[in-house]
């Protein structure tokens, strides 16, 4: 009786033996969940500085109070951020680090690797007859074209260039006039000069430009001194079709020729000529090019300005011939129509 009376003891009225139970088994399964969450947050404290990408597999882990505590380590800010360091630049300024897998250009120019073209039916031919891989001579040219040169419309403006509908003058008068006008030209092919009133300059060369607006405005003034330029140029669409890379329309400067859009367009296919590349505008064939020319003597005589709705057409490759031996560039030619075994030697 007495130890029963004393196990009674233990539990008072106020908590009865099954709620102190649930209790209990409440209490238990918290300290089994915070144990588990303690044992997670440890191990991923210590994995934080192992399998970064870039260190090495087989370099001691770290904890990171110990890397805190090396000498030269300091901290910085997240990972994939710049490190700014004096140098009077804003961090919207600076582009954050590629991430593991992308690709960047650096200083050195070395960039995504290349993608190998296949060969074509020509070349596997010649490789099983004379176990050599000969590249198509002049493909390289359109091969990693640098990003350096300047954009087209940043070059002068050549004296031949026709204005038309979109391009922006900047005219400017001193003496007995005050002028300072940068009118746009019009779809009907003329720009309005205050006080002067309109004027038709569509079609006009560059060069004549001066000598043309001088005149119309030496009919309201006497005695002043004009210089003409051009501000903001059109834009035009051309077509690449054919045998192109990338063959489509093209939104181009007014100021692109031929030889602009075929760098734009990744020049001839491994199926297409590079002998007589045609520019077409409307039913009239404006000029043959043959990019030898271009290569062999750097000669562009036959590289034309384009006007909208130019097409460029480049036809399937004509014959071709394999060059091996004692030369200085062994590789696989074209040959235009009709050309001899002393022409191919000859190129």
């Amino acid at each position: 009786m007495k130890a029963r009376q004393r196990s009674r003891r233990r539990f008072p009225p106020a908590y009865p033996r099954r709620d102190l139970e649930g209790r209990v088994k409440t209490k238990g399964w918290r300290n089994i969940v915070a144990a588990l969450v303690l044992f997670a947050w440890a191990a991923y404290s210590q994995q934080s500085d192992c399998g970064l990408p870039g260190s090495a597999g087989d370099a001691p882990c770290q904890a990171p109070a110990e890397l805190r505590r090396q000498p030269g380590r300091t901290e910085g800010p997240a990972r994939g951020l710049p490190v700014i360091r004096d140098l009077g630049v804003s961090p919207s300024e600076v582009e954050p680090e590629p991430r593991s897998g992308g690709t960047s250009q650096t200083l050195n120019g070395a960039g995504p690797a290349r993608r190998v073209p296949e060969p074509t039916e020509f070349q596997r031919f010649v490789e099983q007859s004379t176990g050599q891989i000969l590249p198509t001579f002049g493909a390289h040219l359109f091969q990693d074209v640098p990003s350096t040169f300047a954009p087209v419309d940043r070059i002068p403006v050549t004296p031949d260039y026709p204005v038309g509908p979109g391009d922006q003058l900047v005219i400017r008068g001193w003496g007995q006039i005050d002028l300072r006008v940068s009118p746009v030209v019009d779809r009907t092919g003329a720009i309005y000069i205050p006080q002067i009133g309109e004027l038709n300059v569509a079609g006009l060369k560059f060069s004549q430009l001066q000598d043309y607006l001088k005149s119309s405005i030496g009919r309201v003034y006497r005695n002043f001194d004009l210089s003409v330029g051009m501000g903001q140029l059109r834009s035009i669409q051309v077509f690449v079709m054919g045998h192109a890379r990338r063959p489509g329309a093209y939104t181009v400067s007014s100021l692109s020729t031929l030889v602009n859009a075929l760098f734009a367009s990744g020049g001839p296919d491994p199926g297409g000529s590079m002998r007589e590349i045609r520019l077409r505008r409307a039913d009239t064939t404006i000029t043959a090019f043959d990019l030898y020319d271009l290569l062999l003597n750097g000669d562009k005589s036959k590289d034309k300005a384009l006007l909208p709705g130019d097409v460029i057409y480049i036809p399937p490759v004509g014959p071709q011939v394999a060059l091996i031996g004692s030369l200085n560039t062994p590789a696989i030619y074209e040959l235009k129509t009709g050309a001899t075994l002393e022409d191919a030697l000859r190129v």
